[in-house]
């Protein structure tokens, strides 16, 4: 954020959303006031990646995050900042993954899924086999083998 006559200091106003770059991503940075529960600034990544033109994709995301705050969607019973609702609206913008909780490891007719064939150092041998020839000898033994 740069200064301007209105902030000096180049802080946002008491109250306001702001999304600002921070330790090399993009942050929503939320007020203190509406999360007392919290010991720290609710400050949550966005998944808008630090390039050229990321100020014009942030625009539509402040203002719902915003508009979510002043609802009091994004503040949990608790007084604490409602990390599912966040990421709900990051689902919304396409800025986050959809996943699926999986409640259990049966197929959808019921059936379980089948075990794995392999044994854990089964495919750790193969993994050795497959770096193998990208490394020293005397580094593969030491480091791979174990010798």
């Amino acid at each position: 954020m740069v200064n301007s006559s209105k902030t000096p200091t180049g802080k946002a106003k008491k109250g306001l959303v702001t999304i600002r770059p921070d330790a090399g991503c993009i942050k929503a940075c939320f007020p203190r006031a509406p999360f007392p529960g919290e010991k720290n600034q609710v400050k949550k990544a966005v998944g808008i990646p630090l390039v050229d033109g990321w100020e014009g994709k942030v625009s539509q995301l402040q203002s719902r995050l915003q508009l979510e705050l002043d609802e009091g969607k994004l503040a949990s019973p608790s007084e604490m900042f409602n990390l599912k609702r966040f990421n709900e609206i990051l689902v919304e913008y396409k800025l986050r993954a959809d996943l699926k909780i999986v409640e259990s490891a049966a197929t959808s007719d019921g059936q379980l899924l089948p075990k794995p064939q392999l044994a854990l150092m089964e495919v750790w041998d193969m993994y050795c086999e497959y770096v193998k020839p990208r490394l020293r000898e005397s580094y593969y033994g030491k480091t791979y083998q174990g010798d």
